[in-house]
């Protein structure tokens, strides 16, 4: 039987497009870029991911609020899930958010959401110094479909942000933060929300009266590359003492953040810390939040842990076979806790 040209150059064809395809929906470096200069999915993350989470963070998220109206700003009290005037009241006015980890979503119960006037709310990041990008949402609509965790939320990723982006809060001369800003379409008349954001960082509480968090750390795609051991979705948890020295036999636990309308699975796990005081979990290798309890504590010290964040390119190696060295469901953690004393 023989074979006409044109049975191999179609043959040829095919397989040029089925490797083609194969390789573009890849996490290859290349073809994540190549996504990204079609339009097609974010800008690859390369090296140390500070817009995500600094290393080696001290405190947990902090925000501030400040309604711009013409030249004067002011500053907006905010706690978290506290009513909040978070809106801008004209259609010439603003209000800025600052961070000093970046987050990815703003969340209002539907009922308060529902109230407003119809409008689009404009959300805008600080980037290249300048206000650009984000998102716009319709006000006074929830639209049809699963409950969200905490109402209505206004959700973007957490590769929107760029360290070299962040900005001065104003009034704190020192103090550098993740900006963002609100616009309305509409005028709307003053109003207060109830208003929680998500961080891209663990949260902790900072005044728990047994355990301090002194450190949480994610390592950064080179760090986190596979090998001798290494999953590249570890979760170390290092206990000490008051003087500084490793806790032995502190239990640890960690568990998936509960969803909300959407049934989740329970895991329990868990140790205690070594003669170094250290508790070491090979997690799940699945996008999502872990709690982590200390102690037999009945309310975890830790949550938001995030593992369901995006890719993350170290720059070592062959560009051609450049794979993530953090990915969705492999980040890992390095978080240091002391115990307070009696």
């Amino acid at each position: 039987m023989k074979f006409t040209w044109r049975f191999y150059v179609t043959m040829g064809v095919a397989v040029l497009v089925i490797v083609s395809g194969w390789f573009i929906g890849t996490d290859y470096y290349p073809a994540a870029r190549m996504r990204w200069r079609l339009g097609l999915g974010p800008e690859p993350v390369v090296g140390l991911p500070e817009a995500q989470l600094a290393a080696g963070v001290t405190e947990p998220p902090q925000y501030w609020i400040f309604r711009v109206e013409g030249n004067q700003r002011t500053k907006v009290e905010y706690h978290e899930g506290a009513l909040t005037s978070i809106l801008p009241s004209k259609v010439e006015d603003s209000v800025e958010i600052y961070s000093t980890v970046p987050f990815d979503a703003i969340s209002f119960p539907w009922e308060e959401w529902e109230s407003l006037p119809k409008g689009a709310l404009q959300v805008e990041f600080w980037r290249g110094n300048d206000w650009d990008g984000g998102g716009s949402w319709t006000m006074g609509q929830v639209p049809a479909g699963p409950a969200e965790e905490r109402g209505y939320r206004l959700a973007w990723s957490c590769d929107e942000w760029a360290k070299e982006d962040r900005e001065v809060v104003p009034g704190y001369q020192y103090l550098m933060g993740y900006a963002l800003r609100l616009t309305v379409s509409e005028d709307v008349p003053l109003t207060e929300l109830h208003t929680t954001f998500r961080s891209c960082g663990p949260v902790w509480d900072a005044e728990h009266p047994r355990w301090k968090v002194l450190q949480v750390r994610k390592r950064d795609a080179c760090e986190n590359e596979g090998g001798f051991g290494w999953s590249g979705k570890m979760i170390q948890v290092w206990v000490v003492d008051q003087e500084g020295a490793p806790v032995q036999g502190v239990e640890v636990r960690f568990d998936t953040e509960p969803s909300y309308g959407i049934a989740y699975d329970r895991p329990d796990f868990g140790g205690l810390t070594s003669r170094f005081g250290l508790v070491e979990w090979d997690s799940l290798g699945v996008p999502t939040r872990y709690r982590i309890w200390i102690g037999g504590d009945e309310a975890p010290l830790l949550t938001n842990v995030r593992v369901d964040l995006g890719n993350e390119y170290c720059q070592k190696g062959n560009w051609f076979s450049w794979r993530p060295g953090c990915r969705p469901g492999f980040h890992s953690y390095e978080i240091q806790v002391q115990a307070r004393g009696e």
